[in-house]
């Protein structure tokens, strides 16, 4: 079964940019991805470039066969799936949201359970659906 979240970049005025990932969305998986692989800003920038995901990589990757099962050591086992450019989707880019709460509030009706957001050069992480029990909580390596 998925666990689905949202990964988001606050930017300086206020919206945030903001993609989907269908696996391994809780912290130890999604949470540890980010902060061990994903605190280059240039790097971030291009995951949300990529779009929405089924997988979250530790590297972009190339383009590669969406439906193929990698064993642990093949260099793919550490791209990210990206719906847009391994399955061909299309609407699947990055969204922009216009406030944080409207990033929680829509990303909520995508099935998101949690929510991590790269702001002041670090990742914050929360659990929940409603904009009101949101609480953001440092993710810990």
């Amino acid at each position: 079964m998925a666990t689905r979240s949202s990964i988001g970049v606050l930017n300086i005025d206020g919206t945030v940019d903001a993609i989907y990932c269908h696996w391994d969305g809780y912290p130890e998986g999604v949470g540890r991805t980010l902060t061990q692989h994903w605190c280059d800003e240039q790097k971030i920038n291009s995951l949300m470039a990529l779009g929405s995901l089924s997988v979250l990589g530790s590297e972009i990757g190339e383009k590669h066969d969406f439906d193929a099962r990698w064993d642990s050591g093949d260099p793919q086992s550490t791209w990210c799936l990206a719906y847009g450019r391994d399955r061909g989707e299309h609407g699947t880019g990055h969204r922009v949201f216009t406030s944080f709460k409207e990033f929680v509030s829509e990303m909520s009706c995508s099935g998101c359970e949690y929510f991590y957001l790269w702001v002041d050069g670090r990742w914050r992480v929360s659990e929940g659906t409603v904009w009101s029990d949101m609480t953001f909580e440092e993710v810990v390596e």
